[in-house]
């Protein structure tokens, strides 16, 4: 049987919340979360929502296929603190406008 894949049949009670109401939205494989370059996740609208949810590693996996591996959450991790460093300092808002 293996792991389960498809993303819309988590258990996670946050995540199936997050998913019913739109502000996330499942990649087009179902694997994992669409999420913008910087991982910021797309809501139903394809927009990035409030801008203070973002998501590394096997949730990235539709998009990101290599992105199970330490090398490339690290990556990842590397990009995503750097956002956050630049909102926190304020040349990013940490909340976007739609």
């Amino acid at each position: 049987a293996g792991p389960g894949t498809d993303i819309r049949r988590s258990p996670s009670r946050l995540l199936q919340s997050l998913l019913q109401s739109g502000r996330v939205v499942p990649d087009d494989l179902g694997l994992g979360l669409r999420a913008s370059g910087d991982g910021a996740l797309l809501d139903d609208q394809g927009r990035e929502g409030d801008g203070r949810i973002f998501t590394l590693g096997p949730l990235r996996r539709g998009e990101l296929w290599e992105t199970t591996a330490v090398g490339e959450i690290r990556e990842q991790a590397r990009d995503l603190a750097a956002v956050l460093d630049r909102s926190i300092a304020g040349e990013r808002p940490a909340v976007r406008a739609a």
